[in-house]
């Protein structure tokens, strides 16, 4: 068999390809229109700087990054169908791209059974990939993002300084630089000024807190996702 018999899991890949890059389109759209802005307040020790949400994320944000979590994780599942059909199974039908909830199920009855009509040798590369969450943080978070996304409603998602500047004349003593992601009134940053000093960000699109990775950028995320799913069916080619 050649990789004609991947063309299904190709091609959800390269729809979530153009489907990434369409959302960056519609993050930098978003920016556009000066969402998030920070406001200057008095404090005891200087200026402190607090994150201001003049319009929340539009949820088509967030659909959207629903949609592409769903193809790249089904891009596996066809996967596994494949490497089924090659094995002499065109009609599996408990037959997925495996994964566990933790160490001490991988491999177990529940686990094999997912990969049981598979060859020995795909079987074998299958659990070499180690995807349970101590064992492959990147695949565990697409996974259960995308289970977030079916059964729980939109992928939650939160906004970060992805750089800053200050702009102006002065002399300024920086006291605190407090990490994202910022939701209405977060502080920002607190220091202490003499001049006229402005202190602008560039604010991007994050993830919510994912076990092991953080609170990722939304984008690279993806596309780190993209790059793993592409990794694994070539792989099986």
């Amino acid at each position: 068999m050649t990789k004609s018999d991947l063309a299904g899991a190709y091609a959800k890949i390269e729809w979530a390809d153009r489907h990434i890059d369409m959302l960056v389109g519609e993050i930098e759209d978003f920016g556009k229109r000066d969402p998030f802005l920070l406001a200057g307040e008095s404090h005891p020790e200087g200026t402190l700087y607090r994150f201001c949400v003049e319009e929340d994320i539009p949820a088509s944000i967030s659909v959207e990054i629903g949609m592409i979590l769903a193809a790249l994780r089904s891009s596996l599942d066809v996967l596994a169908v494949t490497l089924a059909a090659r094995n002499g199974y065109p009609d599996s039908k408990t037959t997925y791209f495996p994964y566990a909830g933790n160490a001490e199920s991988f491999g177990n009855r529940a686990f094999r059974r997912k990969i049981r009509d598979l060859s020995d040798p795909d079987q074998k590369s299958s659990t070499d990939l180690k995807t349970y969450p101590e064992g492959n943080a990147t695949f565990a978070a697409l996974h259960n993002l995308n289970l977030t996304d079916k059964h729980r409603g939109l992928v939650a998602t939160g906004a970060f300084v992805g750089s800053s500047a200050i702009e102006g004349a002065g002399i300024l003593q920086l006291i605190a630089l407090y990490p994202g992601p910022y939701i209405h009134g977060s502080p920002v940053a607190l220091w202490k000024v003499k001049g006229n000093l402005e202190l602008r960000i560039a604010v991007g699109i994050s993830f919510a807190e994912i076990p092991d990775l953080g609170r990722p950028p939304v984008i690279e995320t993806l596309r780190s996702f993209r790059a793993l799913a592409y990794s694994y069916v070539e792989m099986f080619g």
